[in-house]
């Protein structure tokens, strides 16, 4: 009895027509990317008016502000694989996230990132600070968003009033870890905040359990307390002599002190003509640890 032989599987006519398919479609992508070649285009960048996203997103504001802020993380992190002609639209993007947390005020991730991952440039951080300070009338509870005006004020502006002032804040806040007191009170001490200095020293020592770390923050409160002994006798000295001492000397001469304390880390104090105060002498911008 003769049996007609079967085709084998893989000549199956729903396996042939899909391999045709395949063929004709890697034929089509190959004569697009001939006639026409792929190529980066620039961004179509605009700020549409509130008004009109308000209107266009159907009470949908919360999605209207996903998508715009999106646009803006697209346009930030292209930049790593763009060619260099493509350059960060500083002023765009940072009127775009304004306009985001216009549209919504809760946008917590917004604020932040104005001030964490949409810096570029010094100026950026002047950009990031009154969104962020929009976001605090928000969010008053968050330590965050106060920080990174601090920290970005300490790292990039080396303005350590502002930064002092910021990060004092943020360690007021519920929930504020006690990691970056180091910072503050580096921050506070070079800003002439002596007072607030040892509040932050009392906080660290309190989270402190090395006993030999405490002594180092002692001999520092210690440090402190020099410090605002020598202010007040500056003061002192000002009152009787109508101007600052030119050098801590003056206030040994004029029998206000009976001599200059010494430093318990082996630094030494000297007054500072330019901002009226006296200071540690340190090797450049010291990072307590």
């Amino acid at each position: 009895m003769n049996h007609r032989p079967q085709p084998l599987p893989f000549f199956s006519r729903p396996i042939i027509f899909a391999l045709c398919c395949w063929l004709m479609a890697v034929s089509l992508n190959y004569a697009n990317r001939s006639i026409y070649p792929p190529r980066i285009e620039e961004e179509l960048q605009f700020i549409p008016e509130e008004t009109v996203v308000d209107f266009l997103s159907l009470d949908h504001r919360g999605f209207a502000a996903d998508l715009l802020f999106i646009k803006v993380l697209l346009h930030s992190g292209s930049l790593t694989w763009k060619p260099n002609r493509f350059q960060f639209n500083n002023e765009w993007s940072y009127q775009m996230i304004d306009l985001v947390t216009n549209i919504d005020s809760k946008y917590y991730s917004a604020y932040l990132f104005s001030g964490m991952g949409l810096l570029h440039k010094h100026e950026d951080v002047h950009r990031s600070i009154p969104i962020i300070q929009k976001g605090m009338a928000i969010f008053p509870d968050s330590w965050e968003l106060p920080f990174w005006i601090g920290l970005n004020a300490y790292l990039y502006l080396e303005d350590d009033a502002l930064a002092s002032e910021y990060l004092w804040k943020a360690a007021h806040k519920p929930d504020a870890p006690s990691s970056f007191l180091s910072l503050l009170l580096s921050a506070i001490t070079k800003g002439g905040n002596f007072q607030q200095g040892l509040w932050v020293l009392e906080n660290m020592i309190k989270h402190e359990k090395k006993p030999t770390i405490q002594i180092i923050y002692k001999k520092r409160i210690a440090r402190l307390h020099n410090l605002i002994d020598l202010q007040k006798a500056a003061e002192i000295y000002r009152s009787h002599y109508e101007d600052f001492p030119e050098n801590l000397e003056k206030l040994v001469e004029t029998g206000i002190i009976l001599q200059i304390p010494r430093d318990p880390m082996g630094r030494a104090y000297r007054w500072n003509k330019v901002k009226k105060r006296v200071e540690c002498e340190g090797p450049g911008r010291e990072r307590d640890r």
